[in-house]
C-alpha cells in the first residue's frame, strides 16, 4: 500500500476499519485512525473510539487491536488518545488455521494527542448473544472493545496450566472458560469443528459441531502486569467480570481489567461419594501412565526427574 501523509490524512474511524462483518473492508490498506488506549498486552494494545466518534450501527465494533510484537511503548499508555498509522490485517496464525480472523493494525506509528482521558463504558452483551443457539461470530461486534458481564457467569472447567515433568511442578496460566448461568455447561458435540479448515473426503457425510459459541474464554493474565487467577474450578460462579474482548486461540477471549469489580459468587465444594449400601462398592481411578523416577534408563525415552521433584 502507498505511504500515508499523517499531516494531511483524515482519520478513518475505527468502526469503518472493523466493518460489519468478520473481515475488514479495508484489509491490506494503510490507514490513519484515532482512539483511546484501553488496555495493553505483551504484544500490543487496544484502541477504542472516543465518545462522539462512534457510529450508530450495532454491527460494527468500536475497538481495534494494534499489534506491536512486543510490549508497547509509553506512547500507548492507558488513557492516551493517539493517532495511529498502520496496515490493516486479517490475522490467522499459521499454527492454528482453524479459527476466524482477527482484524488488527500492524506496523503502526503513533502520535499522542492527549493523556488522562476517561475510558469508554463497558459494552454488555445480551443473553441471546451468549446462548448455545448463537452464531459462532455473535461477539464479533464487540471485538477489541471494553466488554463485561453484569449477570452471573459459570466456570465450565478448571484453570489451565503447565506441568514440568522433570520437576513435578505445576503452574496455572490463568486461562479458563465461562458461560452464562442460564445455560448448561457445554460439551463438545460429535463431528468436525465448524471452523475446521480441512474439508472431509468427498461423499463422506461427517457432521459439523458449532464449537460451543456460548463459551467465552478468559485470560486473566492477558493484560500487562496482571496476576493469573489460579483457583477456579468447574461450577464456580462469577459476577461483574469485565475487561477488553480479544480474539485468540480460536475463541473470543476476555482480558480482565485489574480495576473491574470481580466477585466470586459461589464456589463448587465438590460432591461427596455416598456411603456404599449392602453389596455395593465404590471405584476410584488415577491415570498412572506418565509416572517416572530420578534414574536415567538409557533403554527408554523418558523424562528423568530431579531428586526434589521425585520426592
Amino acid at each position: 500500500a502507498p505511504p500515508v501523509d499523517r499531516a494531511e490524512a483524515v482519520a478513518t474511524p475505527i468502526h469503518a476499519i472493523q466493518g460489519s462483518g468478520l473481515a475488514s473492508p479495508l484489509a491490506g490498506s494503510t490507514v490513519v485512525t484515532e482512539g483511546i488506549v484501553t488496555a495493553r498486552t505483551a504484544d500490543g494494545f487496544f484502541l477504542q473510539s472516543a465518545v462522539g466518534t462512534q457510529d450508530n450501527d450495532p454491527a460494527t465494533s468500536q475497538g481495534l487491536f494494534v499489534f506491536t510484537g512486543a510490549a508497547p511503548s509509553g506512547q500507548a499508555a492507558v488513557g492516551n488518545r493517539v493517532r495511529a498509522t498502520g496496515l490493516v490485517e486479517e490475522y490467522i496464525p499459521a499454527g492454528n488455521p482453524h479459527q476466524m480472523p482477527l482484524t488488527r493494525l500492524a506496523n503502526a506509528t503513533l502520535e499522542v494527542l492527549s493523556s488522562g482521558n476517561p475510558l469508554p463504558q463497558y459494552a454488555i452483551p445480551d443473553r441471546a448473544e451468549l446462548s448455545p443457539d448463537s452464531d459462532a461470530d455473535a461477539l464479533e461486534r464487540y471485538e477489541g472493545m471494553r466488554f463485561g458481564f453484569i449477570e452471573t457467569m459459570q466456570v465450565v472447567g478448571p484453570v489451565e496450566g503447565d506441568y514440568v515433568e522433570t520437576s513435578g511442578q505445576t503452574t496455572a496460566n490463568g486461562v479458563y472458560n465461562i458461560v452464562h448461568l442460564a445455560y448448561p455447561r457445554p460439551f463438545r458435540e460429535p463431528g468436525l469443528p465448524l471452523l475446521d479448515a480441512v474439508e472431509p473426503p468427498a461423499g463422506k457425510a461427517i457432521p459439523r459441531n458449532d464449537g460451543n459459541p456460548e463459551r467465552v474464554r478468559v485470560d486473566s493474565a492477558g493484560q500487562l502486569g496482571a496476576v493469573p487467577t489460579d483457583y477456579l474450578n468447574a461450577g464456580d460462579q462469577l459476577e461483574n467480570i469485565a475487561g477488553v474482548l480479544h480474539y485468540r486461540d480460536g475463541a473470543y477471549t476476555l482480558l480482565p481489567d485489574s480495576t473491574s469489580i470481580f466477585q466470586y459468587a459461589v464456589g463448587n465444594p465438590g460432591i461427596a461419594v455416598p456411603p456404599a449400601a449392602e453389596r455395593q462398592f465404590s471405584l476410584g481411578w488415577m491415570k498412572m501412565r506418565r509416572l517416572f523416577d530420578d534414574i536415567n534408563d538409557p533403554s527408554r525415552a523418558e523424562p528423568v526427574m530431579t531428586p526434589a521433584g521425585y520426592d
